[in-house]
């Protein structure tokens, strides 16, 4: 069980207790979101088996550092983005709540290019869902 202090002068104050969070690094392989995706959803479901009720994934650990070129391949944004929803609905009937770095796309939004916006962004699941 983690148990978070903040510091404020030397007096210990007592933030959180009884939540038990879950950080999980983990080798990402970029451009691989189907083999991230697998990573990530096995950590989930061990966070779970421990009783974490939060594991916390890096910044685009779906995809990767890669280079932006990449980022404008729509079969590669159409990949990750089924990659989401499998880690997503891997979370379904686990008792934790997972938050992974992930490319999100805005279709409502265009860049100055004219290409669709994509965000460096975080997805928060739980129970099959988006929260």
């Amino acid at each position: 069980m983690i148990t978070a202090y903040a510091q404020y002068e030397g007096a210990a104050m007592k933030t959180m207790d009884g939540i038990k969070i879950s950080l999980a690094q983990m080798p990402v392989e970029p451009g691989r979101p189907d083999r991230n995706a697998e990573y990530i959803i096995a950590e989930i479901q061990r966070a779970s088996a421990r009783g974490s009720h939060l594991v916390i994934f890096p910044e685009l650990a779906t995809t990767g550092y890669i280079i932006a070129d990449r980022f404008e391949d729509n079969y590669f944004i159409e990949d990750v983005t089924r990659c989401n929803r499998r880690i997503v609905e891997a979370t379904r009937g686990l008792s934790n709540v997972a938050i992974f770095g992930t490319v999100l796309v805005d279709p409502n939004a265009k860049g100055e290019d004219g290409r669709v916006r994509k965000h460096n962004g975080a997805i928060v699941a739980q129970n099959g869902r988006t929260l």
